[in-house]
């Protein structure tokens, strides 16, 4: 299952951009003023990025969709398997959801659960942390014969810096807030770990993201962004 393994860790890498968890009440995902966030969630807001020197595709939010009577905010972020992928702003945290996954790999189906984590809190101070666990169902189809396990997400993010500031293209950035999201994923006894690093600017949303996984780094740096 080494090829099955390394595609449920492909989908945790996913989550570098940018998700429920027990620590937060939710709220109804009533929109609040762009300049007040540190992640701006509106319908047309776009961010463009050089990932690693070149290009990347813009990541645009869409749409939105309700999900427990919460507005989630689509993302049009490319990825290996087209994934979907929502953001929700509950109270002060931040959450990634993920879609159900369904592909065949070398004549196995594998069907993964959809699934959200925290992955940024706003209102935390210099060295406070959230924390938890999420574990996600994972089906494989072989001949008709199906096995299921789950796969267990740990995750730590802690913040390493608020009001800082940041050059970018001779631009400086201010109002920031540095977090560090750690992940370790396991499934069927193997654990990866992959850690990211944001700086989110107020009023902006992501500027810079360096995730690292596997021993490889993607770095992210904001070019250019739309906010309504």
């Amino acid at each position: 299952m080494k090829k099955n393994y390394f595609v449920a860790v492909l989908l945790i890498a996913f989550l570098s951009f940018t998700s429920c968890s027990s620590d937060d009440s939710s709220s109804n995902g009533t929109a609040e003023v762009s300049s007040e966030s540190y992640w701006p969630l509106a319908v047309n807001n776009q961010w463009v990025y050089n990932e690693n020197g070149s290009l990347a595709a813009p990541v645009k939010i869409t749409g939105t969709e309700k999900f427990d009577g919460v507005v989630y905010y689509k993302t049009s972020e490319k990825n290996e398997y087209n994934l979907q992928s929502w953001v929700a702003k509950k109270d002060r945290t931040y959450y990634l959801k993920i879609g159900a996954l369904d592909i065949t790999e070398s004549g196995i189906n594998i069907k993964m659960n959809s699934y959200e984590l925290p992955v940024f809190k706003d209102n935390l101070a210099i060295n406070e942390q959230w924390s938890g666990t999420t574990a996600v169902k994972v089906t494989y189809i072989v001949s008709g014969q199906s096995v299921s396990a789950n796969m267990e997400i740990k995750y730590v993010g802690t913040i390493l810096d608020k009001n800082a500031s940041l050059t970018i293209n001779d631009k400086v950035y201010t109002n920031i807030i540095k977090s560090r999201y750690r992940q370790d994923v396991i499934i069927q006894g193997q654990s990866t770990v992959t850690e990211t690093l944001y700086w989110y600017a107020k009023g902006i949303g992501p500027i810079k993201v360096v995730h690292t996984a596997d021993g490889q780094v993607t770095e992210q740096i904001i070019i250019d962004y739309v906010i309504n």
